[in-house]
């Protein structure tokens, strides 16, 4: 053993071997071996190493050439010392082999002195060999974060431009707190060492075919590194030193000694080419022009200093015991979660014994995807072996070869779960990702190539597990299995969510079927050439920095008797205006005649409604709805697929929104597009719309069979749009059911005009009301892009009814607008028996929530987000793009109280503001608790000019005016611009409706958000005033469940959260005379200063 060496050594000053001097291979006096691999033996120790294979992302970020495999022709043990072999040769479409390991995970240590005995083989030219450390948290943080000890590499372009680059070489240092802050230092024998300077002739050859011991000494203050030192007295250190760095301890993320107080572990390779060498193409590369190259390691040892406790180690010993003195970071406590919703795909993967509830029994056939030893073995018995023996189980796992599983370049970084229990009760771990700080998007996918999953059809299922804590962030998860695209967790408005699992740190597995699946597909088939198959047959995405992902067992089977359910979805938000268009009986739920229909204007209609509504084209005005030709706009029209984005099948046997029999219907999908699809309606010539206003109503109908997918459907009718679903990137104005059913709409002319123009006269030559030559009406699903699924329409057509108050009354400023004070300025808000959120309320009314009569209640005020109080802040957005206002003299505020508001003008600028909840610790605004009870956002508004503007919630944006901000934005609300207040107070349950995400978990997600809470903008015009005045969030104390409320802690008394002046301007201070009002956290108080 050649351990036995070091205890020999122990008692000599120094051990003679080959190189330019005697290198010393003992540690200071008071230092003790900790740990060392001495390479003996015939195979690679894998408690010590990880190998790695593959080329990463553009060649692990630096445009290396190779493949880095795990044969034994390019990493070996033999002859007591590890063997990295660089080959030039054909491999997995690559021209060069090489092997690089690492110890992540397995053998990791802080501060010592470290030693390696390396014989590194020439370079020239194009050879990239390397030992060096990283820090053992890149699962976690990611690099640079981590750190990176760049201990010795060769083959620097440096030395290849000055011919010496058998000796240039330095040490290196990498950190920062993400790609953006990476810095780094370099440093080498003429800028560390005063013996040498930059005549490389005099430096020591280091690739000379001889033994050279390379030695790190790291403590707390600095990081020195030595080439072949002889001994550990100053003139000797000085003699051998090639990088020496200060590290000294710091908080401060750009400096560098944040980085390197920490465990790291070892990593060992040889790269060919890339950006070190400035060789990026293999004909470049001449290095194995006399054949293969060996970096070869003899040993590498850690010692430590005796007694001192700041150093640490992990690593398992010879006989499988881990010895460390490292704590553990434990993993956060489970907390119940009673507010997530199960999936009606997910069920609780272990009962309350911590057995499994999958029952294996059932399992005729499967293909096991990612699974543990555990599953592997009982699918096998269940399928009776495997499919190549005449079984039915296909074990497709991971075998780096036509199997792979890869992390996209810097996005998840893996965590250690070994031993843990999985989604079966069985201690074999799982996998566990992590996305690291500093990164915007993650991705990692399992990738065949030329496999066959033919046998996976409609009657099988796919099953997967998921576990998760993340209660307040609560990161949504994109999945993609073959082309099926969906979420698990909330919809990004573009993809399906199949629902949800519980952030309550158990393990709940997903059994879907593949015929569900196939609704969600983004083309045909599930899997692209299924017999030999070609691709990412999984693909993972979390978002960005700190999400988790932790999935485990993921397979394909056929169960013997377990039956395919059929999907169909009716009850769903139908808004103000929708109602099922056929009752049981399959009679019209509202009928169409000259009773009730005093005029109709037909867009298109099916065959047998004509045939009614027109007298079969008489146009008889005393007996037919459709009296006037002329008014017949589904006459003469031409029918557009944009671009060839759908397709349509033909419905057979499908009775119409009367009850009747009629021709087959268009059922109509997406085309395989990934970005946008469309189908319009023009007239052949120009038609004149101008008898359309606000007395008349627009009917429509809507039918889908995919609940699963359940795609949003967009209704354009001229300049105004609607969307129907339950997610989208659009906002939704209703949804409609998903059953195979028929769904009408009666929506008011003066509704739709709150959506888009309509059809009234624009700067377009074609959009004129009296002569519209545009599209009348468009369909698109969007951004949704499903092949699998589709939507049918009906009849469309305007209507005036016989008794014009069937015609819902539409409020011009919006169902949620009150004006805010009587004749007397008493507010109408009632504080009674409320519960809050306060952003931004003056003290008096902060004192309001609170008192009831004799009573005072501060636990009403459940969380004060307002600014000044723990991390919250108001942002004028790039510091000036509204202009202060003072507050007019004798005008109250919307509660009738002389306290100031938001007052702001525009100044021909882009202009937006908002209020902010984010401290120094990164914790946010926990909105959880707005999924209880019926929450209501509360804002007030005055003016008296006559600008649009666009408000927002989270998310969530709208606008407050008399047309759509900006063109885009739906008009929620208005107040007449009298200069008097008007109050708004909006359910939360449709300010839903108006983000695809109110809270996404880029930032923060639901319970820690750190995104702008209540925002606006004005546009960019000059003197555009708006005014706002106490915003805060209320519900009825007793529609609360009382499920899980949070304990938010109270805010700071005597905080001051402002100063104004007598006119109502914010000052900074009350530095001259005169008098001020002061705002805290719980009052208002007037102070004369003389």
């Amino acid at each position: 053993m050649k351990l036995r060496k070091i205890f020999i050594s122990a008692l000599l000053s120094a051990v003679p071997i080959f190189g330019f001097a005697q290198a010393i291979e003992t540690a200071p006096a008071g230092y003790s071996l900790r740990w060392s691999d001495e390479f003996d033996g015939t195979t690679l120790n894998e408690k010590n190493w990880n190998y790695e294979t593959g080329n990463g992302n553009w060649g692990f970020g630096n445009g290396e050439l190779e493949y880095y495999t795990n044969r034994p022709e390019n990493v070996k043990v033999s002859d007591g010392k590890l063997v990295i072999t660089a080959k030039r040769e054909d491999y997995n479409g690559f021209k060069f082999t090489s092997g690089r390991i690492n110890g992540n995970s397995k053998v990791y240590f802080k501060y010592g002195v470290i030693q390696a005995k390396i014989k590194f083989p020439k370079t020239a030219n194009g050879l990239w060999p390397a030992y060096w450390m990283m820090g053992n948290d890149i699962n976690k943080y990611g690099w640079p974060k981590c750190g990176e000890m760049d201990i010795v590499e060769m083959g620097f372009s440096k030395g290849i431009e000055t011919g010496w680059q058998d000796r240039y070489f330095g040490g290196t240092l990498h950190w920062g707190p993400n790609n953006n802050g990476h810095q780094y230092s370099s440093q080498d024998f003429a800028s560390a060492n005063n013996n040498y300077d930059t005549d490389y002739s005099k430096w020591p050859a280091v690739e000379d075919g001889e033994w050279h011991i390379v030695t790190v000494d790291w403590d707390a203050e600095k990081c020195r590194m030595y080439l072949d030192l002889e001994g550990y007295n100053n003139p000797r250190r000085n003699k051998a030193v090639f990088a020496s760095f200060d590290i000294p301890q710091s908080e401060d993320p750009n400096a560098v000694g944040t980085y390197f107080h920490k465990p790291f572990y070892f990593l060992f390779n040889v790269a060919v080419g890339g950006t070190y060498t400035g060789i990026m193409n293999a004909d470049g590369i001449t290095c194995f022009n006399d054949g293969d190259k060996q970096m070869e390691v003899d040993w590498v040892r850690v010692y430590q200093k005796d007694g001192d406790e700041s150093a640490q180690y992990y690593y398992t010993d010879e006989n499988g015991i881990v010895q460390t003195n490292i704590e553990a970071e434990p993993e956060p406590e489970p907390q119940p979660d009673n507010k997530t919703e199960l999936s009606s795909f997910a069920s609780k993967a272990l009962d309350d014994n911590g057995e499994s509830t999958f029952d294996f029994s059932d399992v005729e056939k499967a293909v096991a995807i990612s699974v543990s030893d555990g599953v592997r073995g009982h699918l096998y018995d269940a399928c009776g072996g495997d499919a190549a023996d005449g079984g039915n189980f296909w074990n497709y796992f991971i075998d780096n070869d036509s199997r792979n599983f890869y992390f996209w370049e810097n996005t998840y970084m893996a965590m250690t779960t070994a031993g843990q229990t999985n989604s079966f009760g069985w201690d074999e771990g799982y996998t566990k990702l992590y996305v690291p700080d500093g990164n915007t998007w993650s991705g990692a996918g399992f990738n065949y190539t030329n496999t066959d999953l033919s046998m996976i059809e409609d009657d099988w299922w796919l099953h997967f597990a998921m576990r998760g804590t993340d209660i307040e962030r609560h990161t949504s998860h994109e999945i993609y299995f073959g082309n099926a695209k969906f979420f698990v967790g909330n919809s990004n408005g573009k993809l399906a969510s199949i629902g949800d699992f519980k952030r309550d740190g158990e393990w709940y597995y997903f059994d879907i079927p593949v015929s569900a699946l196939k609704q969600m597909c983004a083309s045909e088939p599930f899997i692209t050439n299924a017999a030999a198959f070609t691709g990412n047959i999984i693909e993972l995405r979390s978002g960005n920095a700190g999400a988790e992902l932790c999935f485990d067992n993921i397979f394909f089977y056929k169960s013997k008797g377990k039956e395919i359910p059929s999907y169909a979805v009716s009850d769903v938000n139908l808004g103000k205006y929708g109602y099922k268009s056929l009752d049981e009986n399959g009679e019209p739920v509202k009928v169409f005649d000259k009773t009730t229909v005093k005029n109709m204007a037909p867009i298109t209609l099916d065959n047998t409604s004509r045939e009614i509504f027109t007298g079969n084209g008489s146009y008889n005005p005393d007996e037919n709805v459709v009296g006037d030709q002329s008014l017949d706009y589904s006459l003469d029209n031409n029918y557009f697929i944009w671009s060839n984005t759908l397709w349509t099948e033909n419905k057979e046997n499908i009775k119409n929104s009367l009850g009747l029999d009629t021709a087959p219907y268009a059922y109509w999908h997406d085309n395989d597009n990934d970005t946008w699809n469309g189908y319009g309606i023009i007239g052949q010539t120009a038609k004149d719309f101008s008898i359309i206003d606000d007395s008349y109503m627009l009917h429509i109908e809507l039918m889908s069979e995919e609940a699963v997918a359940h795609i949003p459907v967009t209704v354009g009718i001229g300049n105004s749009s609607i969307t129907f679903g339950s997610y989208s990137t659009k906002t939704i104005f209703a949804d409609f059911g998903r059953d195979g059913q028929w769904y009408s709409f009666d929506i008011p002319v003066a509704v739709l005009k709150q959506w888009g123009t309509l059809f009234d006269d624009t700067d377009k030559a074609n959009q004129k009301k009296n002569a519209w030559a545009d599209n009348i009406l468009t369909f698109s699903t969007g951004e949704t892009q499903y092949y699998g699924s589709g939507f049918a329409y009906g009849n469309i057509f305007f209507w005036k009814p016989v008794d014009e108050t069937q015609i819902p009354g539409v409020n011009p400023l919006g169902d949620y607008t009150t004006k805010s004070l009587d004749e007397s300025n008493n507010s109408y808000f009632d504080f009674a028996g409320k519960d809050f959120i306060i952003i931004s309320t003056n003290g008096d009314v902060t004192e309001r929530m609170k008192s009831f009569g004799d009573e005072y209640h501060e636990e009403n005020i459940l969380a004060d987000y307002r600014p000044g109080v723990e991390g919250a802040n108001f942002y004028n957005w790039t510091g000036n793009s509204y202009r202060d206002e003072a507050k007019p003299e004798g005008v109250v505020n919307s509660f009738g109280g002389d306290e100031s508001w938001l007052y702001f003008s525009t100044h021909g600028g882009w202009t937006g503001a908002g209020f902010v909840k984010k401290t120094d610790d990164g914790t946010g605004a926990d909105f959880t608790v707005l999924e209880d009870g019926n929450w209501h956002l509360h804002f007030a508004m005055r003016g008296t000019d006559n600008c649009n503007h666009q408000i927002g919630f989270g998310e969530a944006k709208f606008t407050i005016g008399g047309s759509m901000y900006d063109g885009k934005v739906p008009v929620l609300g208005n107040y007449e611009r009298n200069g008097e207040w008007y109050s708004y107070d909006i359910p939360y349950s449709v300010l839903k409706n108006y983000a695809a995400d109110m809270f996404p978990s880029n930032n923060g997600g639901q319970g820690n958000y750190v995104g702008n809470i209540f925002w606006f903008m004005s546009g960019g015009g000059e003197g555009d005033e708006i005014q706002i005045d106490n915003v805060f969030l209320w519900r009825d104390k007793d529609s609360a469940t009382g499920i899980e409320t949070p304990e938010i802690t109270a805010p700071v008394k005597n905080t001051v959260t402002g100063i104004f002046d007598i006119s109502g301007r914010k000052v900074q201070s009350m530095s001259k005379p005169g008098m001020y009002i002061i705002r805290t956290a719980d009052s208002v108080k007037k102070v004369i200063v003389k």
